[in-house]
């Protein structure tokens, strides 16, 4: 390959250049492996300028999913975008799908569907409803979300509780019954969760509903409140999900049971889980809760303006063991803060660089390159937002411009990457080197 270059550099000058720029163009290969090179950077600082549309991304106001918010955010950075603090807009659904769709805010990873398909639609004053800009996008975890009621194990083997049916029993009612009104006590979900309406339709629905009322306020402080209960060996009945810390400090089989909560003839989808660790019923579990998927949802017109974005959201996909790991080390941290969140999520990265590579070369491509320069028979000078065709290269800086060095020395620095696809040099590479 022909070597272009407007300036001497030094050796050291050209192997940190030919780092950064290799790595942002994601041409990885082969078996995942933690001892991969981590993600280029973290991007540009907040509000400053690189080129590309800054996004404004959310999280919801459940901690078990502050994770996935910040793994897409350093996705979202090493694609090339700036990207808003997402702990700086830690929303509740319905506040969060309204500001969605009026543009004040891009996306997040905190969809759950179909339990927040109710969001997507606009129901006007005259009755009618009206579609949104709103679009899932992708399948983060695919029936990830599994959710239900547990009830505290010695109690459930006491009295023979299998099922939300049997709160229809005098005796089951009396024993949950915490402020003596006659119904059973449910700790529940907070105000403007989509579960805390879900568990109300379910009390007016179903013939047990009328024996049990929901105890509604701060999850986290209502998950404390059940947990001493079942310490002290008191009767315990408590709504939960996966993946969710819960199910570590309250463990399904040990220290609580999945009840079962036969659904309606007509509900739209299954309720049953089979293999179910911990279902005081039979297997398939019919828990009476639809299993959702974590997805991520975006603005429709972002989405239209960033394919490159869109394809990446597409794409992305989460172990649900590896979130319940994450949520189980944070439930057992004693201070787990912002930083241990955006350190974990850097670690999941590097742990599947291979994996995060191949998302992010599939993302680009989508977005595709302004300008392709085929450095395979001719020199040339390459710019920010161009596309190269070439042999394994180097790539370093000068100014506002990259150029390509090719020697079979440098073979390593990319691995066995394919040579007849353009990849995009990106400007923020470009600048941390000037």
């Amino acid at each position: 390959m022909t070597i272009t270059t407007r300036r001497r550099r030094t050796a050291t000058r050209l192997a940190a250049a030919a780092a950064v720029v290799v790595l942002a163009s994601a041409c990885g290969s082969g078996e995942e492996t933690g001892a991969a090179s981590g993600p280029v950077d973290a991007g540009p600082p907040e509000g400053e300028a690189a080129g590309e549309a800054t996004v404004r991304l959310a999280r919801a106001d459940w901690d078990t999913g502050f994770f996935q918010a910040e793994v897409y955010r350093q996705l979202l950075q090493e694609l090339g975008h700036p990207v808003t603090d997402p702990a700086q807009a830690t929303l509740a659904p319905e506040s969060f799908y309204p500001a969605l769709a009026d543009g004040e805010l891009d996306l997040w990873a905190n969809g759950w569907f179909p339990l927040h398909r109710r969001y997507l639609d606009r129901e006007l004053v005259t009755g009618q409803t009206i579609d949104q800009p709103i679009e899932p996008v992708g399948t983060q975890v695919p029936q990830g979300a599994v959710q239900g009621y547990v009830v505290d194990r010695a109690t459930a083997k006491e009295l023979d509780v299998t099922s939300m049916a049997d709160f229809t029993r005098s005796e089951v009612v009396e024993a949950f019954d915490q402020d003596g009104n006659g119904r059973a006590d449910l700790y529940g979900c907070q105000q403007g969760w989509g579960c805390n309406r879900r568990i109300a339709a379910h009390l007016a629905e179903h013939p047990w509903g009328a024996s049990i009322e929901q105890v509604v306020g701060d999850y986290d402080g209502l998950v404390e409140q059940a947990r001493q209960r079942i310490d002290a060996g008191k009767p315990t009945l408590l709504y939960t999900w996966t993946p969710n810390w819960t199910v570590e400090v309250l463990e399904p089989g040990n220290d609580v049971l999945w009840l079962e909560a036969p659904s309606r003839p007509d509900a739209p989808t299954p309720t049953a889980v089979e293999g179910l660790e911990g279902c005081a019923g039979g297997d398939p579990c019919q828990l009476g809760w639809t299993v959702n998927d974590i997805r991520a949802v975006a603005n429709r017109d972002f989405l239209d303006a960033n394919p490159a974005v869109r394809r990446l959201l597409e794409v992305v996909a989460i172990p649900l063991a590896d979130i319940a790991a994450q949520n189980a080390d944070m439930a057992g941290a004693e201070d787990y803060g912002q930083e241990a969140i955006q350190q974990d999520a850097a670690e999941w990265i590097r742990a599947h660089r291979q994996r995060v590579d191949r998302w992010l070369t599939a993302a680009v491509h989508r977005g595709g390159p302004r300008h392709v320069v085929d450095q395979r028979h001719a020199g040339g000078d390459l710019q920010a937002g161009h596309g190269v065709v070439a042999q394994p290269v180097e790539l370093f800086a000068d100014r506002a411009q990259a150029v390509a060095v090719g020697a079979d020395q440098h073979h390593g620095v990319l691995g066995q990457g394919r040579h007849d696809s353009p990849v995009e040099v990106r400007q923020r590479a470009v600048a941390r080197l000037l």
